[in-house]
């Protein structure tokens, strides 16, 4: 038997990707295009797994076989969406990257997110697919990349039909997700600040955009309003639980905490839509002490009274609809 420790836990990692009703052995036949005989040889340890058998399970997977070679290790690997000089084609590799790590996340058991968050998470933003468009247009315009076309001409490029289906992909499986959202009283403030920038220097060529943007913006705080009203999320009649508290504490950074199966991911987005995530354990049971701290020092907005909870919102919407006066 040549079954070596590192195969075992490379294999056990694999399985702790899977939805809980798919089977090892059928996800590397499928991936591996070999028998099912061979596959239980590799999984007993009568055959080596060999190097480029490794990489097409590390990329079907997401298995990073350097975390498992580095445990002991300093440092921390993260993975993120491949991509070119091509804006749309780049831009499209990011949200089939955000999709498909939203997808697996959603399909785990025990699955959750626990957010201390400085902008409106962007699975949010998702089911608005224009306000989501805008998010990642006023970026790119700021950096000079896009400085000469209008978010107008922006729209009619970039609104396509393969685009909100991302959008609507990633949505959805956020709703089947447990969520977990710390919010401080700026959270809403680079929306409004990008929304009162472009109003108030008229970069808007069609007034309509404006009133649209603000509309969806007040949508997605009535959608989240609900969400803690009921403590959950609603998809096709699927409850899962939503809870959203309050920071006095303006944290500096905005580090995504998931899990699943027993694993627990760390998520950075430097830039809207830039998503990169480590699986790394060290890291994520530091970050998890640190937004469980975090959350016992802040105030719940699921639980506060009604009248508590209608004031935190109708302070936000007032915001919104300031910019649409």
């Amino acid at each position: 038997m040549y079954k070596t420790n590192i195969q075992d836990r490379f294999l056990n990692e694999i399985k702790k990707k899977l939805p809980a009703n798919n089977s090892l052995a059928y996800a590397i036949e499928d991936t591996l295009h070999v028998s099912l005989d061979s596959v239980y040889r590799r999984i007993r340890g009568t055959t080596l797994i060999n190097v480029e058998e490794i990489e097409l399970l590390c990329r079907r997977f997401g298995v990073s076989m350097d975390a498992l070679l580095s445990e002991n290790s300093d440092n921390v690997l993260f993975r993120q969406a491949q991509t070119n000089d091509n804006e749309q084609e780049s831009l499209k590799l990011k949200l089939a990257f955000i999709v498909e790590f939203m997808e697996i996340l959603a399909a785990g058991k025990d699955c959750y997110i626990k957010y201390p968050t400085l902008d409106i998470p962007f699975f949010h933003y998702a089911q608005f697919p224009e306000l989501m468009l805008f998010r990642i247009y006023v970026w790119h315009r700021s950096i000079n990349k896009w400085e000469k076309m209008t978010f107008e001409k922006f729209l009619e490029t970039y609104n396509s039909n393969e685009n909100t289906t991302f959008f609507k992909k990633i949505a959805d499986a956020s709703k089947k997700i447990q969520i977990t959202e710390i919010w401080t009283l700026n959270t809403l403030s680079p929306l409004i600040n990008y929304l009162e920038y472009y109003s108030d220097l008229n970069l808007f060529e069609d007034n309509s955009i404006l009133a649209s943007l603000c509309g969806q913006t007040l949508e997605l705080i009535e959608y989240i309003r609900n969400c803690t009203e009921n403590k959950c999320q609603d998809f096709s009649g699927k409850k899962t639980p939503f809870e959203l508290y309050l920071s006095s504490i303006d944290f500096s950074n905005s580090t995504m905490l998931s899990g699943y199966n027993d694993i627990k991911t760390v998520s950075l987005m430097p830039l809207p839509i830039s998503l990169m995530y480590s699986d790394d354990k060290k890291l994520s049971n530091i970050n998890e002490e640190s937004i469980t701290d975090l959350i016992s020092k802040s105030n719940s907005i699921n639980g506060a009274s009604e009248k508590e909870r209608l004031k935190f919102f109708s302070k936000l919407k007032e915001k919104v609809l300031k910019l649409n006066n």
